[in-house]
Protein backbone atom coordinates (compact mmCIF):
# COMPACT_ATOMS: atom_id res chain seq x y z
CA UNK A 1 0.00 0.00 0.00
CA UNK A 2 1.04 3.49 -0.88
CA UNK A 3 0.94 5.04 2.57
CA UNK A 4 2.58 8.33 1.98
CA UNK A 5 4.62 10.07 4.51
CA UNK A 6 2.09 12.93 5.23
CA UNK A 7 4.12 16.44 4.32
CA UNK A 8 2.92 19.30 6.85
CA UNK A 9 3.57 23.19 5.84
CA UNK A 10 3.80 25.38 9.18
CA UNK A 11 2.73 28.51 7.98
CA UNK A 12 2.61 29.83 11.85
CA UNK A 13 3.76 29.13 15.20
CA UNK A 14 0.83 27.45 16.58
CA UNK A 15 -0.18 23.95 18.22
CA UNK A 16 -3.22 23.33 16.79
CA UNK A 17 -5.46 21.27 19.44
CA UNK A 18 -8.47 20.08 17.28
CA UNK A 19 -9.95 17.80 20.17
CA UNK A 20 -10.26 18.56 23.63
CA UNK A 21 -7.08 17.15 25.98
CA UNK A 22 -7.89 15.63 29.06
CA UNK A 23 -5.75 17.56 30.64
CA UNK A 24 -7.96 20.78 29.50
CA UNK A 25 -11.14 21.95 30.80
CA UNK A 26 -12.06 25.76 29.02
CA UNK A 27 -14.23 25.82 26.41
CA UNK A 28 -16.45 22.74 25.21
CA UNK A 29 -18.98 22.57 21.95
CA UNK A 30 -21.81 20.43 22.17
CA UNK A 31 -22.65 18.51 18.90
CA UNK A 32 -19.83 18.82 16.35
CA UNK A 33 -22.11 17.77 13.41
CA UNK A 34 -24.95 19.82 12.71
CA UNK A 35 -26.72 17.55 9.88
CA UNK A 36 -30.54 18.54 8.12
CA UNK A 37 -32.36 17.70 4.92
CA UNK A 38 -33.57 20.67 2.68
CA UNK A 39 -35.24 21.56 -0.29
CA UNK A 40 -34.23 24.24 -3.12
CA UNK A 41 -34.78 27.61 -1.72
CA UNK A 42 -35.53 26.28 2.25
CA UNK A 43 -34.51 28.61 5.16
CA UNK A 44 -33.92 26.68 8.32
CA UNK A 45 -32.12 27.53 11.63
CA UNK A 46 -30.24 25.99 13.90
CA UNK A 47 -28.11 26.50 17.88
CA UNK A 48 -25.03 25.43 18.38
CA UNK A 49 -24.60 25.43 22.11
CA UNK A 50 -20.72 26.75 23.74
CA UNK A 51 -20.28 25.75 27.27
CA UNK A 52 -17.70 26.68 29.34
CA UNK A 53 -15.79 25.03 32.22
CA UNK A 54 -13.79 26.98 34.14
CA UNK A 55 -14.79 29.37 36.66
CA UNK A 56 -13.90 32.43 34.77
CA UNK A 57 -15.34 33.96 32.06
CA UNK A 58 -13.62 32.61 28.58
CA UNK A 59 -13.81 34.16 24.94
CA UNK A 60 -13.89 32.28 21.33
CA UNK A 61 -14.03 33.24 17.95
CA UNK A 62 -16.30 31.74 15.15
CA UNK A 63 -14.97 31.47 11.59
CA UNK A 64 -15.94 29.72 8.46
CA UNK A 65 -13.61 27.16 6.83
CA UNK A 66 -14.32 24.35 3.76
CA UNK A 67 -13.38 21.00 4.86
CA UNK A 68 -11.63 18.01 2.81
CA UNK A 69 -9.99 14.85 3.99
CA UNK A 70 -8.25 12.23 2.43
CA UNK A 71 -7.17 8.48 3.36
CA UNK A 72 -3.65 9.36 3.32
CA UNK A 73 -4.82 11.36 7.27
CA UNK A 74 -4.69 14.84 5.43
CA UNK A 75 -6.93 17.15 6.23
CA UNK A 76 -7.26 20.34 4.10
CA UNK A 77 -9.19 23.45 6.07
CA UNK A 78 -9.87 26.03 2.59
CA UNK A 79 -10.86 29.30 2.15
CA UNK A 80 -14.83 29.23 2.85
CA UNK A 81 -16.89 28.75 -0.29
CA UNK A 82 -14.34 27.99 -2.61
CA UNK A 83 -15.07 23.72 -3.00
CA UNK A 84 -17.91 22.73 -5.68
CA UNK A 85 -19.74 21.68 -2.59
CA UNK A 86 -19.45 23.93 -0.53
CA UNK A 87 -22.05 25.46 1.67
CA UNK A 88 -19.97 28.15 3.80
CA UNK A 89 -22.28 30.87 1.60
CA UNK A 90 -25.48 29.91 2.56
CA UNK A 91 -25.13 29.56 6.37
CA UNK A 92 -25.04 33.06 8.20
CA UNK A 93 -23.65 33.09 11.76
CA UNK A 94 -25.70 35.40 14.85
CA UNK A 95 -22.47 35.78 16.53
CA UNK A 96 -18.46 35.43 15.27
CA UNK A 97 -17.36 36.38 18.92
CA UNK A 98 -19.11 35.10 22.28
CA UNK A 99 -17.45 35.31 25.95
CA UNK A 100 -18.97 32.53 28.12
CA UNK A 101 -19.76 33.13 31.58
CA UNK A 102 -17.98 30.90 33.99
CA UNK A 103 -19.38 27.66 34.39
CA UNK A 104 -22.11 28.49 31.94
CA UNK A 105 -23.19 28.68 28.43
CA UNK A 106 -23.87 30.59 25.20
CA UNK A 107 -26.19 29.67 22.32
CA UNK A 108 -24.98 31.06 18.93
CA UNK A 109 -28.10 30.85 16.37
CA UNK A 110 -27.16 30.35 12.40
CA UNK A 111 -29.55 30.45 9.20
CA UNK A 112 -29.06 28.41 6.45
CA UNK A 113 -30.45 29.83 3.29
CA UNK A 114 -30.84 27.22 0.43
CA UNK A 115 -30.18 28.45 -3.13
CA UNK A 116 -33.60 28.06 -5.09
CA UNK A 117 -31.49 26.35 -7.79
CA UNK A 118 -33.16 22.67 -8.77
CA UNK A 119 -29.64 21.75 -10.22
CA UNK A 120 -28.60 21.05 -7.32
CA UNK A 121 -28.09 17.55 -6.15
CA UNK A 122 -26.99 15.40 -3.24
CA UNK A 123 -24.91 16.81 0.03
CA UNK A 124 -22.69 20.25 0.69
CA UNK A 125 -20.80 20.76 3.89
CA UNK A 126 -18.54 23.12 5.53
CA UNK A 127 -17.11 23.93 8.84
CA UNK A 128 -17.33 26.25 11.73
CA UNK A 129 -14.44 26.84 13.44
CA UNK A 130 -15.06 27.53 17.03
CA UNK A 131 -11.57 29.03 18.48
CA UNK A 132 -10.97 29.60 22.52
CA UNK A 133 -8.78 32.82 22.54
CA UNK A 134 -6.11 32.38 25.00
CA UNK A 135 -6.01 34.67 27.19
CA UNK A 136 -9.96 34.77 27.80
CA UNK A 137 -11.96 37.92 27.45
CA UNK A 138 -8.51 40.47 27.81
CA UNK A 139 -7.81 39.30 23.65
CA UNK A 140 -10.44 40.74 22.36
CA UNK A 141 -11.77 38.77 18.69
CA UNK A 142 -10.09 42.08 16.93
CA UNK A 143 -6.71 41.33 18.70
CA UNK A 144 -7.32 37.71 16.77
CA UNK A 145 -8.41 38.59 13.39
CA UNK A 146 -6.70 35.26 12.07
CA UNK A 147 -5.27 32.17 14.00
CA UNK A 148 -1.73 33.57 13.27
CA UNK A 149 0.96 34.55 16.24
CA UNK A 150 4.70 35.25 16.44
CA UNK A 151 4.74 33.45 19.80
CA UNK A 152 4.69 29.82 20.21
CA UNK A 153 1.07 28.83 22.28
CA UNK A 154 -1.69 26.24 21.86
CA UNK A 155 -5.17 27.11 20.45
CA UNK A 156 -8.02 24.65 21.30
CA UNK A 157 -10.07 24.94 18.31
CA UNK A 158 -13.51 22.31 17.80
CA UNK A 159 -14.72 21.74 14.06
CA UNK A 160 -18.56 21.87 13.61
CA UNK A 161 -19.48 19.84 10.61
CA UNK A 162 -22.37 21.67 8.57
CA UNK A 163 -24.28 19.63 6.36
CA UNK A 164 -26.85 19.89 3.94
CA UNK A 165 -28.77 17.16 2.08
CA UNK A 166 -30.88 18.59 -0.84
CA UNK A 167 -33.99 16.27 -0.01
CA UNK A 168 -33.03 12.35 -0.97
CA UNK A 169 -31.22 13.69 -4.35
CA UNK A 170 -27.51 12.35 -5.47
CA UNK A 171 -26.09 9.21 -6.53
CA UNK A 172 -24.37 7.16 -4.01
CA UNK A 173 -21.19 5.08 -4.64
CA UNK A 174 -17.58 4.43 -3.38
CA UNK A 175 -14.67 3.55 -5.05
CA UNK A 176 -11.65 1.25 -2.84
CA UNK A 177 -8.84 2.84 -3.77
CA UNK A 178 -5.96 0.69 -2.16
CA UNK A 179 -5.79 -2.07 0.07
CA UNK A 180 -3.03 -3.70 2.50
CA UNK A 181 -2.47 -6.18 5.21
CA UNK A 182 -0.04 -5.13 7.62
CA UNK A 183 1.65 -7.08 10.54
CA UNK A 184 3.01 -5.82 13.33
CA UNK A 185 6.23 -6.85 15.61
CA UNK A 186 3.78 -8.21 18.19
CA UNK A 187 1.96 -10.00 15.82
CA UNK A 188 -1.18 -7.66 15.25
CA UNK A 189 -2.60 -8.01 11.68
CA UNK A 190 -4.22 -5.18 10.46
CA UNK A 191 -5.98 -4.70 7.16
CA UNK A 192 -5.96 -1.66 5.44
CA UNK A 193 -8.60 -0.60 3.00
CA UNK A 194 -8.59 2.94 1.49
CA UNK A 195 -12.24 3.84 0.59
CA UNK A 196 -13.45 7.06 -2.26
CA UNK A 197 -16.91 8.35 -1.92
CA UNK A 198 -17.25 9.07 -6.06
CA UNK A 199 -20.92 10.45 -5.27
CA UNK A 200 -23.07 13.46 -4.67
CA UNK A 201 -24.47 12.04 -1.23
CA UNK A 202 -22.84 12.11 1.98
CA UNK A 203 -22.31 8.68 3.31
CA UNK A 204 -21.54 6.59 6.78
CA UNK A 205 -20.19 3.19 5.47
CA UNK A 206 -19.08 0.15 7.37
CA UNK A 207 -16.99 -2.05 5.94
CA UNK A 208 -16.58 -5.47 6.75
CA UNK A 209 -14.70 -8.73 5.98
CA UNK A 210 -15.72 -12.26 5.93
CA UNK A 211 -12.82 -14.85 5.99
CA UNK A 212 -13.33 -18.32 4.28
CA UNK A 213 -10.76 -21.19 4.09
CA UNK A 214 -9.81 -23.04 1.03
CA UNK A 215 -12.51 -25.56 1.55
CA UNK A 216 -14.96 -22.94 1.74
CA UNK A 217 -15.88 -23.02 5.65
CA UNK A 218 -16.32 -19.79 6.88
CA UNK A 219 -13.88 -18.29 9.45
CA UNK A 220 -15.75 -15.20 11.09
CA UNK A 221 -17.26 -12.00 10.01
CA UNK A 222 -14.41 -9.17 10.85
CA UNK A 223 -15.97 -5.56 11.28
CA UNK A 224 -14.74 -1.80 11.17
CA UNK A 225 -16.37 1.38 12.67
CA UNK A 226 -18.56 3.30 10.40
CA UNK A 227 -16.86 6.77 8.91
CA UNK A 228 -18.21 9.65 7.66
CA UNK A 229 -17.21 10.30 3.71
CA UNK A 230 -18.27 13.14 1.96
CA UNK A 231 -18.36 13.36 -1.98
CA UNK A 232 -14.64 13.50 -3.36
CA UNK A 233 -13.46 12.90 0.56
CA UNK A 234 -11.59 8.97 1.25
CA UNK A 235 -10.80 7.44 4.47
CA UNK A 236 -8.86 4.53 5.38
CA UNK A 237 -10.75 1.68 7.53
CA UNK A 238 -8.63 -0.35 9.48
CA UNK A 239 -10.13 -4.30 10.17
CA UNK A 240 -8.34 -6.30 13.10
CA UNK A 241 -7.98 -9.75 11.38
CA UNK A 242 -5.65 -10.60 14.53
CA UNK A 243 -8.31 -13.21 15.78
CA UNK A 244 -7.75 -14.99 11.96
CA UNK A 245 -6.23 -18.28 12.39
CA UNK A 246 -3.20 -19.16 10.84
CA UNK A 247 -3.60 -20.69 7.21
CA UNK A 248 -4.69 -19.77 3.35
Amino acid sequence: MRMGTIETAVRTLLVIALLAGACHAGIVVDGLVHERMAGFGEVYTGTITIRNAEAETMAARIYQKDYMFYSNGSNVYGEPGVEARSNAPWVTLGANYVEVPGQGSVDVEYTVNVPADDSLQGSYWSLLMIEELPGGVADSAEAYPLPQRSSVTQVLRYGVQMVTHIGGTGKRSVTFTDRALVQTEDGTRTLMIDVENTGERSLRPKLWVELHDTSGDRLGRFESAKKRLYPGTSVRYAIDLTAAPSGS
